[in-house]
């Protein structure tokens, strides 16, 4: 994992009622192999991080963490906690002050023929070296 997925890992993992809700189950790119409902997931949606406001040293990248669950209300309930978790977060990422940790976007929609819902919240994550 790099840098920023092993902090925002962390975070989700200080987070007591975040990961009670995901029964620990809160994975980088894909499920673990014996997930169970709920579950989340949480990948960059930019392949690599842009360089911002003309900087060598500031970088930004879009992230999304995902939830999968039995019904919308669960899937809610649980990007709510995502969202208390993440919101103008401090991340702490190795070698780089966290500028900013903004939410983008969010939605919550039902899978196709799986009768399962999947949700997810995306958060820009701005990054200056040190």
């Amino acid at each position: 994992m790099n840098k920023v997925a092993v902090a925002i890992k962390t975070q989700a993992n200080n987070d007591t009622d975040l990961m009670t809700a995901l029964s620990d189950d809160f994975n980088y790119f894909k499920a673990g192999t014996s997930a169970t409902m709920p579950y989340g997931t949480f990948h960059p949606v930019t392949e690599n991080p842009e360089k911002a406001f003309q900087s060598d040293k500031i970088e930004n990248g879009l992230w999304q963490i995902n939830v999968f669950g039995d019904s919308a209300t669960e899937v809610g309930e649980i990007l709510d906690l995502i969202k208390q978790t993440f919101d103008d977060a401090e991340l702490l990422i190795n070698g780089h002050n966290n500028l900013n940790c903004g939410r983008e976007n969010a939605m919550i929609r039902e899978l196709e023929d799986e009768n399962k819902y999947h949700g997810y919240v995306e958060y820009r994550i701005y990054t200056e070296e040190t």
